[in-house]
C-alpha cells in the first residue's frame, strides 16, 4: 500500500506503536501464548526433558515454568549462554568461515549498534538542550552540507531533505537510524550484566542525541523532536537500542557466505532445505571506525 512507502528505506515503514498493536492484536487470538511483560528469566536449568526457568517480574513476582523446548529470541543470545552452549563473538578466522571476506585472524568486532530515534513534526521549534560533549564535525558528513569537507564515503552523499527521508514514517513522523555518520555507535555489551549494559548505553543514547541536535541546529530541521506518543519511557527513546550482532552458537552447521554465493558446491546441501529467498548486499555497520 503506497500509504506505508513514505521512506526509501524499505517499502513498508510503520510506526513502532502500530507494530505494537499488530502483534498484540495477533496474539490475542491465540488461545495457547501466555504473554507476559516485564518479566526476566533468572535461571534456566535441564531436568528429566525439560527446562526449568526461574522468572522475575518488575515488582518483585517470582513464577516458575517448564517446557521441553525453549527459544532465545532476545537480542544477544542471553538464554543461550545460559544454557550453557557454546558459542562465537565477532568475526570468525577465515579458516573457519572458508569466506574470502573473512579475517585471516579471528577477532572481537562486532557490527555498530543504533539508538534508533523516533522524530514527530511539531509544527514549532522542538530543539532540545545541547547534549553533553556535543561536537557537530562527528555527523558532519552524514549529508551535504557546508560543514562537510571530507566525507567517508563521497559516493553516497545525500542532500539533508533526501536523508531525512531515508525512513520517513506515516503521520508526520522519522526514523532516524542514519549509517553514515550519523547514529551508528559501536559499543559491545554482550558480555555485560544488565547494569552494566544501562551505564554503557547511556553513551548510545547520548551520541543519537548529538545526531538529533545536529539535524536540529545545523540542517534546519528544528520542528522535529523525539515523538512523545511512541514510546512509553522518560527519555522518549525506545526500551532497547538497535543490536546488529549477538552471540552466535555452535549449531549442528554454520552457515556462511558461501552458502548463498555458492550454494551447490557446500558440504553442507542447505539450499535443499531452503524455505525461503532474500536479496540483500553484504551489510556490515562499522564504517566510522
Amino acid at each position: 500500500a503506497k500509504a506505508i512507502q513514505t521512506g526509501w528505506v524499505s517499502h513498508v515503514l510503520f510506526e513502532p506503536s502500530v507494530g505494537n498493536k499488530i502483534f498484540k492484536n495477533i496474539i490475542s487470538k491465540e488461545n495457547n501464548i501466555q504473554l507476559l511483560l516485564n518479566t526476566t528469566i533468572k535461571s534456566l536449568r535441564y531436568y528429566t526433558g525439560k527446562w526449568i526457568a526461574e522468572l522475575e517480574d518488575s515488582n518483585g513476582g517470582n513464577r516458575t515454568i517448564s517446557a521441553p523446548i525453549i527459544i532465545d529470541a532476545t537480542e544477544l543470545g542471553d538464554i543461550a549462554k545460559m544454557t550453557g552452549v557454546k558459542y562465537d563473538i565477532g568475526m570468525e578466522s577465515r579458516n573457519i568461515t572458508k569466506e574470502d571476506i573473512a579475517p585471516e585472524q579471528a577477532n572481537g568486532i562486532i557490527q555498530d549498534l543504533t539508538y534508533v530515534a523516533v522524530l514527530k513534526d511539531y509544527g514549532k521549534d522542538a530543539t532540545i538542550e545541547k547534549p553533553e560533549g556535543y561536537d557537530p564535525l562527528m555527523y558532519a558528513c552524514s549529508s551535504i552540507n557546508e560543514l562537510c569537507t571530507n566525507p567517508s564515503e563521497p559516493d553516497r552523499m545525500w542532500s539533508p531533505d533526501m536523508m531525512i527521508t531515508y525512513g520517513k514514517l506515516p503521520n508526520g513522523k522519522y526514523m532516524i537510524n542514519w549509517p553514515i555518520e550519523g547514529n551508528d555507535y559501536y559499543l559491545d555489551i554482550i558480555e555485560q550484566s544488565p547494569e552494566e549494559r544501562k551505564e554503557a548505553l547511556k553513551d548510545a543514547k547520548n551520541f543519537t542525541l548529538g545526531f538529533l541536535y545536529f539535524l536540529q541546529t545545523e540542517l534546519g530541521f528544528n520542528t522535529l523532536g523525539l515523538a512523545d506518543d511512541e514510546f512509553p519511557t522518560a527519555d522518549r527513546l525506545p526500551f532497547i537500542p538497535y543490536h546488529r550482532e549477538s552471540r552466535r552458537i555452535h549449531g549442528h552447521v554454520r552457515f556462511t557466505l558461501n552458502h548463498i554465493t555458492s550454494p551447490y558446491t557446500q558440504e553442507d546441501a542447505l539450499y535443499r532445505t531452503s524455505i525461503a529467498v532474500g536479496d540483500y548486499p553484504v551489510d556490515h555497520h562499522h564504517a566510522r571506525y
